[in-house]
């Protein structure tokens, strides 16, 4: 995670700054440049999803989804009790 914030500090997208209420954290703030990048990307995900959802159909999508619901609590379920 560490690497991900330097390099789009590095990038100046955002910018990162020592938590006034805990030293131990850093608060991370968009900057101008780095909301605009957001935007796109945000845009370009939402564009996605649409000819996804065209292409796939809702209900096929919906079904699959509680498919994988129902899956991750089967791994959940069977995972070992630590000691």
């Amino acid at each position: 995670m560490s690497h991900c914030v330097s390099s789009l500090e590095a990038k100046g997208l955002l910018q990162r700054k020592i938590d006034t209420e805990d030293a131990r954290a850093y608060q991370l703030t968009l900057k101008p440049q780095g909301k605009r990048c957001a935007m796109r990307v945000i845009g370009a995900f939402d564009k996605l999803q649409k000819e996804f959802e065209r292409e796939a159909g809702k209900t096929a999508l919906g079904e699959a989804l509680k498919a994988l619901r129902k899956l991750e609590a089967l791994c959940i379920a069977s995972r070992p009790v630590p000691r």
